[in-house]
């Protein structure tokens, strides 16, 4: 059972160590002496007769396979469909008094149980018959056991009880044609428990449970079960361990721990572990094994209820709804298949119960939720964690598969195949301990859904692709990692990300991973802050969005490398950068134009403190300041004052307005209809070919002017390319930054550009913009702000500095 303080890559090593220990309980001889081979129950009581009259012969019986037998038989007119035995104990025996206490049958032995009682009208009736074995020892059955008699329709039900376990031997064959209950319950004992049973209702109990030392329950592999009819009844605590069963015909039902009352007739548990109810039943933490099913015949006919661990080593196919399971895990070991297939009206199959708030995480149409266990408490407990060491093949639903689990693990090694007739389409909801995707999975063809609420990690490490025109991949978490390619194939194919819950939210792609889809949303919705560790991939054919107006993104870094045609960055808090130098031209990071050959930036700064943006583009490239501002409302100054915006192109590259508001309009200023390139810091924009802001028809102000003095390193407007092309007449920048139009450096220095068609081998007044150079003044009627722009058409700062010619910014 995981610890939830425990790290994911621990976990997996405790719970395969957990699987070998219950596998090692499986295949180990009790650690007691078996009963002698001609062994059979001994020093028994009538507890309740119904009216009945239980007589017991005893002695040798004809034929090799057993040499010693016993027959219990009820006689006599019924008020009541119930008998209860009991075999051992302090009082004085009625039944084979001479016999070992307990309810034990040798290799060599066989007891039948012969119902010849009567009801209304001296006809034959079912008799359910419950021995108790109160010996204070484990009741061990290997021989043969037989229920005969009662109507045409079979005995009754039988049942045997013991505080201590029981054990069915690999030599034991059991004739149960109306069914078998074996109950390790603490309980069993009591006055209490007889009554219940004669009531027809079986109250399974296991308050103290843990402080028994018992074998719990164990029906060996080789045991013959075929003639058990109705249902097979298994509960215990400790250990419940499972390698033969009646055919999968007949229900097996399973209780591991939970408090639940078992109907007499049928078997059917029905959980009462809700502490906020009265007279409510103790649960106790257990685990369960189950050897069942070949690849031929899977065993279908499993439902379990559990308060702990269960494994699977066999071959079993499961329906929603047949096992739940709460504080442990549901292992399918390296050994086990399951077969997860859709139930009656549903279509997905579907493992674990739902717990989940919001149907943001699971498929529509679903039904909601079958969670009735509670653990003690008086809330809902979740579903426990599943693992999968084997193969899970869920392919017999139309839509796909859906878990509802605690934590969710794929392991390397294993397989999980997820298919439907109309598409494949897989959700795994982890409440808490997170979702590891290792082993194969198959390639889905609709939706992939994951959502992993809590600490851990939800991880990637394996190729999964969806295909279909609008297949999409969905990850909820606050910690992701992927190292292997995720993929959504098809015109409409999306892959999202999103946080889930408050807090800061990490994303790693590494190096070997990659991320394809026609439209990438990174951490576009969530409530936390999110940062992206981008070593790997990003392929968003139409566009990649990071963040949105509800969702802030922090960092964006790594040597990684984004390709699309849109790129946008909404609601940017962090930086975005591949810090490998002191050298700032080194630090870019990498961008690749798509399909169309150029991409479009946006790139919305709202931090709140100073920003670093470090863009190296691979293609021609169009960037827009998005929402960002150089100065605030009243010329107050933003509060990431100080960033850095460094981008490099091989191509061209345009720049284009934002849509953040002028605010420079209340400062006097030549010209205020020209849309603004916005940014509250350095502005460094390199092309290999040419730089273009705006355009004749729509000129555009590059603006980032924020303070009379800005730091140094972090302001100034640098445009350099061969060829420069700036349409405005005016340009904003701080007081004492540098503006400079150069050509690319060329190891000595920046020489001269092309600006607006002229040489730069000459000063021309006419092709060079306006600089205007932001100065503190008094506040007066005419400045209310205290601030205004002041031009120079010889790009002289405030502090008398001559600009044209000179490098502000050491940029090798």
């Amino acid at each position: 059972m995981y610890r939830t303080d425990q790290c994911q890559q621990f976990r997996r090593r405790t719970l395969v160590v957990s699987i070998g220990a219950v596998l090692a309980t499986l295949a180990a001889a009790p650690a007691f002496a078996a009963p002698s081979p001609g062994q059979v129950p001994g020093q028994g009581n009538v507890i309740y007769s119904g009216g009945t009259t239980v007589t017991v012969t005893t002695g040798a019986l004809p034929g090799p396979t057993y040499t010693s037998g016993e027959t219990i038989t009820i006689s006599g007119a019924a008020a009541t469909p119930a008998v209860v035995l009991q075999w051992g104990g302090s009082s004085a025996s009625t039944l084979n008094s001479s016999g070992t206490p307990g309810f034990n049958i040798g290799n060599q032995a066989s007891v039948t149980i012969a119902n010849n009682a009567t009801g209304p009208g001296a006809t034959p009736i079912q008799l359910s018959v419950l021995n108790i074995d109160a010996s204070g020892n484990p009741s061990q059955l290997y021989g043969q056991l037989v229920y005969t008699g009662g109507t045409t329709a079979g005995p009754g039900s039988l049942w045997v009880a013991n505080p201590n376990g029981i054990v069915v031997g690999s030599t034991a064959v059991i004739n149960a044609p109306n069914g078998l209950a074996l109950l390790n319950d603490p309980a069993a004992t009591s006055l209490g428990f007889a009554q219940s049973f004669a009531s027809g209702s079986v109250p399974i109990n296991f308050q103290g449970g843990n402080n028994i030392a018992n074998v719990g329950v164990a029906i060996q592999s080789g045991a013959s079960l075929g003639s058990v009819g109705g249902f097979l009844l298994v509960a215990g605590y400790g250990s419940v361990n499972i390698a033969s069963a009646a055919s999968s015909t007949v229900p097996l039902i399973v209780d591991g721990g939970i408090g639940a009352n078992a109907n007499v007739t049928t078997g059917i548990l029905t959980p009462n572990d809700n502490s906020s109810v009265p007279g409510y039943y103790t649960d106790a933490l257990t685990t369960v094994a189950v050897s069942l099913g070949t690849t031929l015949a899977p065993f279908t006919n499993l439902s379990a209820i559990v308060d702990g661990d269960i494994v699977n080593t066999g071959v079993l196919t499961v329906t929603q709804g047949q096992i739940n399971w709460i504080n442990g895990t549901f292992a399918n070991a390296s050994t086990g298949t399951l077969n997860v297939s859709a139930a009656a009206g549903q279509s997905y199959g579907v493992l674990g119960f739902n717990t989940f708030a919001t149907s943001t995480y699971i498929p529509s149409g679903l039904t909601p939720s079958l969670q009735t266990l509670y653990g003690n408490t008086s809330s809902a407990a979740p579903t426990g964690n599943f693992t999968n060491l084997g193969t899970v093949n869920a392919t017999g639903s139309s839509l796909g598969q859906v878990f509802f689990v605690e934590g969710f693990q794929n392991d390397y090694g294993a397989t999980l195949n997820v298919s439907g007739s109309v598409s494949g389409s897989l959700y795994i909801d982890s409440s808490s301990n997170g979702v590891t995707l290792a082993g194969s999975v198959s390639s889905l063809s609709g939706n992939l859904v994951i959502a992993a609420f809590g600490a851990y990690t939800l991880g990637i490490y394996t190729p999964v692709s969806v295909t279909g025109t609008s297949s999409s991949i969905s990850l909820y978490g606050n910690q992701v990692d992927i190292t292997q390619p995720l993929s959504a194939t098809g015109a409409s194919s999306t892959f999202s990300y999103a946080s889930i819950e408050p807090g800061s939210a990490q994303l790693n792609l590494a190096a070997t991973g990659s991320i394809t889809a026609n439209a990438v949303n990174m951490g576009t919705s969530g409530p936390a802050l999110s940062n992206f560790g981008i070593n790997g991939t990003i392929d968003g054919v139409t566009s990649v969005v990071f963040g949105s107006t509800n969702s802030p993104t922090g960092d964006v870094s790594g040597a990684g490398t984004i390709t699309t045609n849109n790129l946008t960055f909404a609601n940017l808090q962090g930086s975005v950068n591949n810090i490998t130098s002191g050298v700032i031209a080194l630090n870019g990071f990498h961008l690749q134009a798509g399909t169309t050959g150029t991409m479009n930036i946006t790139v919305n700064a709202d931090g709140s403190s100073a920003q670093g943006i470090n863009l190296n583009l691979t293609g021609n490239g169009v960037i827009n300041s998005g929402n960002t501002v150089a100065i605030g409302f009243s010329g107050a100054q933003p509060a990431n004052i100080n960033s850095i915006l460094y981008v490099q192109a091989s191509g061209t590259l345009q720049v284009d307005a934002g849509t953040g508001p002028n605010n420079y309009t209340s400062i006097a200023v030549p010209n205020t209809t020209f849309g603004l390139f916005q940014f509250p810091g350095l502005v460094y924009l390199q092309s290999q070919q040419s730089v273009t802001v705006g355009s004749t028809t729509a000129p555009v102000v590059i603006a980032n002017a924020y303070s009379p003095m800005a730091q140094v390193g972090r302001a100034g407007v640098f445009l350099i390319a061969p060829t420069i092309n700036y349409w405005a007449n005016v340009l904003y920048t701080n007081g004492n930054a540098g503006v400079v139009f150069a050509a690319p450096y060329n190891g000595l220095g920046f020489p001269n550009a092309v600006i607006n068609g002229n040489s730069g081998n000459t000063y021309v007044t006419d092709g060079m913009p306006t600089v205007y150079f932001m100065r503190s003044v008094p506040v007066s009627a005419t400045y209310p702000y205290g601030l205004e722009l002041v031009p120079t058409d010889t790009f002289t700062n405030a502090n008398g500095q001559l600009q044209q010619f000179q490098t502000f910014l050491n940029l090798y």
